[in-house]
């Protein structure tokens, strides 16, 4: 993470982007922990998609 930190926190600012998205947008038929928890995985996945390029190259 030291090697990194530019990835590191674009990771970890989509994760807590797709958090707070995946509760305000996630149906209420799933529970508070469920859509939040959903939101960050999406999160998490779409952040890595952006830096896989970084990591790889």
């Amino acid at each position: 993470m030291r090697r990194h930190p530019v990835i590191t926190a674009t990771i970890a600012g989509c994760t807590l982007a797709g958090a707070v998205l995946g509760l305000q947008f996630l149906t209420g038929d799933w529970s508070v922990a469920r859509r939040i928890a959903a939101g960050g995985v999406a999160g998490a996945g779409t952040g890595l998609l952006i830096t896989a390029t970084r990591m790889l190259g």
